[in-house]
């Protein structure tokens, strides 16, 4: 990251890179007192899909149609346009990721996620569930990218994305190495390994109905 990277025209040192996704890179950025996500858009090409002409854009106009919602994200801080990063509040916590690697998830953080899937689909929207884009703090999923994507049912959390939550094994290798053969039956495809979860998965939609009536 070359660009020097600012908040309320102060500049920020650089503490580590938090990971890269489609649309940017996210970096861990500090003031001195506080830490901060800086993610700074990136124009590579992604074989799964289409920001469309205006990356940038599409970002922050996500983010304003979220916070709107009954879900967990980040605050947006402050946006440079002309250097293509956004300043974004720093949710301290467990990546969702690594908690399914270790078997440390538990059927209420899924039930939480169900949730956050629940409010998506009344708005006719998807979210990326992939469980790189969730940190859990106190028990609490935060969506912590700002990608949206029309609603089909096919990329939504009960048929694509909880697919990777339950997939321990798949997610610890993707963890050590990155490489998604244990998540995905086919490499040239973003769909998930499905085989052996499709029990799980409906007594998870089945507990969700439950805890949704008596609550």
């Amino acid at each position: 990251m070359n660009d020097t990277i600012r908040y309320q025209n102060k500049p920020l040192d650089f503490v580590r890179l938090l990971g890269k996704g489609k649309g940017g890179y996210s970096y861990l950025v500090t003031d001195g007192t506080r830490q901060y996500v800086a993610k700074k858009i990136h124009h590579e090409p992604s074989d799964f899909y289409d920001f469309g002409d205006d990356k940038f854009g599409a970002e922050v106009n996500a983010y304003k149609r979220l916070e709107k919602l009954d879900i967990h994200i980040p605050r947006l801080l402050e946006i440079n346009k002309e250097q293509e990063y956004l300043i974004k509040e720093y949710i301290e916590g467990d990546l969702a990721s690594d908690l399914i690697a270790c078997g440390d998830i538990s059927t209420d953080m899924l039930l939480g996620v169900f949730h956050i899937s629940e409010v998506m689909r009344a708005e006719d929207l998807n979210i990326d569930y992939f469980p790189t884009n969730f940190v859990f703090r106190n028990g609490i999923a935060y969506y912590i990218d700002f990608e949206i994507n029309d609603y089909l049912a096919e990329w939504d959390f009960t048929h694509w994305g909880i697919y990777y939550w339950l997939n321990q094994e798949g997610m610890k290798w993707f963890n050590q190495t990155g490489e998604f053969e244990l998540l995905h039956p086919d490499p040239k495809t973003s769909k998930p390994r499905t085989l052996g979860f499709e029990t799980q998965v409906a007594e998870l939609k089945a507990l969700y109905q439950q805890r949704k009536v008596t609550l």
